[in-house]
C-alpha cells in the first residue's frame, strides 16, 4: 500500500524558470506521488530582478506542483 504525503514548502521566493533546489525537490516528491504545495510570496525576488517585482497571477498548479502566492510586506 502506498502512503501518498502532503508536503508543503514555505520559501520566500519561488522563480520556478530559475530552477534551484526549491523547484526540484518539490517537483521530485511530486513524481514519487506525493501532494506538494508551496506557499511563497507575491514577489519576486529583488537579486533576480527584470525591474518586475510583483507577481500577478498569484496562485498557479503546472498539475504536479500547487503554488499560492500570499501577498506580503516589502521591505525596504
Amino acid at each position: 500500500m502506498k502512503n501518498n504525503l502532503k508536503i508543503l514548502h514555505v520559501i520566500p521566493y519561488f522563480q520556478p524558470e530559475f530552477g534551484y533546489e526549491e523547484y526540484y525537490h518539490a517537483l521530485a516528491q511530486s513524481n514519487l506521488g506525493h501532494d506538494v504545495f508551496i506557499i511563497t510570496s507575491k514577489y519576486y525576488n529583488p537579486n533576480l530582478n527584470n525591474g518586475k517585482r510583483v507577481i500577478i497571477n498569484n496562485n498557479i498548479s503546472n498539475g504536479k506542483l500547487k503554488v499560492i502566492r500570499l501577498n506580503s510586506i516589502e521591505l525596504p
